[in-house]
C-alpha cells in the first residue's frame, strides 16, 4: 500500500483504516521503508532521503541497525492528539508516480549520453525540477 513511501503517519492511517472495515491486524511488516539507509561515500550518519523506489534505494546501503530519521522522530500517541499530524491517502501514489517520473528523466541523460550528446542543459534542468517536485511532496517527512 505505502511501498517504499512508509512512514508513521501512513501506517498508523493504513492500519486504522483496516479496524475500521472489520479486517484484524495481527502482524504488520514495513519491510525495509523504515531502515537507516544511505549510499558509498555519504556520511553515515545521515539517512539518504526521497527514496521512492527500488532503483536508487537497491544501491543503498543499512548502515545501521536503527529506524530511519522518519521513524525515529515520530512520537508515540501523536496520531491519537489533538494536533495529528495530516494524511493525504494521495500521496504515496504520487510519490511514485513523481519517482516514476524522475527515474525517467534520469535514464534519458544516459541514454543521450550514449548517443554521444553533449548539451545536456536541459536534461539536467528537468531533473532538477522533477527533484523539487519530490521533494516538496515528501515534505518534512523526507
Amino acid at each position: 500500500m505505502l511501498y517504499l513511501a512508509v512512514e508513521p503517519v501512513g501506517v498508523w492511517h493504513v492500519l486504522k483504516d483496516f479496524a475500521e472495515s472489520g479486517i484484524s491486524t495481527r502482524f504488520l511488516s514495513i519491510d525495509d521503508g523504515w531502515q537507516s539507509i544511505n549510499f558509498d561515500g555519504q556520511d553515515p550518519s545521515q539517512d539518504a532521503k526521497n527514496l521512492i523506489l527500488g532503483g536508487p534505494q537497491m544501491t543503498s546501503r543499512l548502515h545501521r541497525l536503527e529506524e530511519g530519521e522518519k521513524f525515529r522522530k515520530y512520537e508515540g500517541g501523536t496520531m491519537l492528539g489533538p494536533n495529528a499530524p495530516p494524511f493525504d491517502p494521495r500521496k504515496p501514489k504520487m510519490l511514485v508516480s513523481k519517482a516514476i517520473e524522475l527515474e525517467h528523466a534520469e535514464k534519458d541523460v544516459d541514454a543521450a549520453v550514449r548517443d554521444g550528446a553533449t548539451d545536456l542543459s536541459e536534461l539536467e534542468l528537468r531533473i532538477e525540477k522533477l527533484r523539487r517536485e519530490l521533494d516538496e511532496i515528501v515534505g518534512d517527512e523526507g
